[in-house]
């Protein structure tokens, strides 16, 4: 099937698919006859999601095949929309500093995420060579390659109709924060419209939002992300595919909004800066600075070891932060983390959860609670913390309170934890 045109393909689907409207409803009853070759489970897949109003042209793509390890490079080029490269170095040092296993680089930690997301990848998009890759061990028509298909046939429709799927996810100037809200968003579209048509074609009335657990370096990997699934669901079962095409053009300000529907349209992450680097501390690099938000610190600290209640209410009541990463002439890397939280008890819970779990470690952060604000520094160099302990005592800002903002979380935390995501 390697480098199969589907232009063929396209031209045999274009009768069925004419007269479809979007937002139909596929009823439960009228289960779908299962193609009997990939070719058709392509031709029928399409016609479904156009169903939706998705209309997606199949003379644009290339299909092909690849061995188990060939789906690497299509996991790389994912990996290289969804996450800046110096994102990497930067939450490897984090993980490093939180003594999260296994201890690596940015390029090791790179190499792990993208190998994750391969081994897990039965059909991918290659978006800039418009290619469905299918692995070889997957090519028998039935539920698991249906659903893959149909995810990767919805990331090809962004890519195509809706300005690209590297313009939906990363821009330069994003944080990790707001590429995983958009990546959130991204995969929760995909993965959402895989899931009706599987419920629809096994005669169910609605879709099960599929259930991605947690895994090591689910910072960056979890792929599916679970929270976007249930948002996208969310936005379908109030305002129909039209609302969530919508949230594309106007993206949450945080993933704090996406996990938590309270939160949306009425609690807004402060901004929040660091001090330049204090020259009493001597020479240093800035690498890189960066936003980490309330989904990337929830999923850190289950790697980290919590369990999902201790991870998700430590998480909960975000509301600001900014990472820093300078490098020493030595190599020595120092992070510099101050967040910001909704109260202060929210405060002390987080910086609860980044303490060192033993006093021999010497990159374990060192913190210091100021109110509402927790401030990190990770450095081996007990003079570099000190220095930035008194630079960053100098730089206190006011902090505008939202009463609603703490109403909010505190009846978040009535709920029961959520799994892991």
């Amino acid at each position: 099937m390697r480098g199969c045109l589907l232009r063929s393909l396209a031209i045999l689907s274009l009768v069925t698919i004419a007269s479809c409207r979007p937002d139909e409803v596929i009823e439960p009853g009228t289960i779908r006859k299962q193609p009997k070759s990939v070719q058709g489970l392509v031709i029928a897949t399409a016609e479904e999601i156009r169903r939706f109003g998705f209309a997606i042209d199949l003379s644009k793509f290339l299909m092909e095949t690849r061995e188990p390890a060939g789906m690497r490079e299509v996991a790389d080029g994912y990996v290289a929309i969804i996450r800046r490269s110096a994102a990497h170095e930067l939450f490897a040092q984090l993980r490093r500093a939180l003594e999260v296993p296994p201890l690596t680089n940015g390029a090791g930690m790179r190499e792990g995420v993208v190998q994750m997301i391969a081994g897990s990848m039965l059909v991918g998009f290659l978006h800039d060579r418009d290619t469905l890759v299918f692995r070889t061990d997957a090519t028998t028509v039935g539920g698991p390659l249906e659903h893959a298909l149909a995810r990767a046939l919805v990331l090809a429709y962004v890519d195509h109709s809706m300005g690209g799927v590297a313009a939906s996810v990363l821009d330069a100037s994003a944080t990790t924060e707001v590429a995983l809200g958009k990546q959130c968003l991204l995969e929760g579209f995909a993965t959402y419209v895989a899931d009706t048509i599987h419920a629809a074609n096994r005669n169910r009335d609605q879709a099960i939002p599929t259930d991605a657990a947690a895994a090591l370096l689910g910072t960056f990997a979890n792929v599916p992300c679970a929270p976007g699934v249930a948002f996208v669901a969310s936005l379908h079962a109030t305002g129909g595919w039209q609302a969530v095409l919508a949230t594309f053009g106007q993206p949450l300000t945080s993933t704090e909004q996406l996990l938590h529907p309270t939160k949306r349209d009425a609690d807004f992450p402060v901004n929040v800066a660091l001090p330049p680097w204090p020259q009493a501390a001597g020479e240093s690099e800035l690498m890189q600075e960066d936003v980490v938000g309330e989904l990337a610190i929830e999923r850190i600290l289950r790697e980290r070891g919590y369990d999902d209640a201790v991870a998700s209410r430590a998480a909960t009541g975000w509301d600001g932060d900014r990472l820093g990463m300078w490098r020493l002439p030595s190599g020595e890397y120092v992070l510099v983390w101050r967040t910001v939280w909704d109260r202060e008890e929210d405060a002390e819970q987080f910086a609860g959860t980044i303490a060192p779990f033993t006093t021999s470690e010497p990159r374990g952060f060192r913190i210091v609670r100021r109110g509402r604000m927790v401030d990190a520094v990770s450095a081996m160099s007990d003079e570099v913390a000190t220095q930035w302990y008194i630079t960053l005592q100098d730089s206190l800002d006011a902090l505008a309170i939202e009463p609603a903002d703490a109403v909010s979380t505190r009846e978040i935390e009535t709920q029961p934890p959520p799994r892991a995501r």
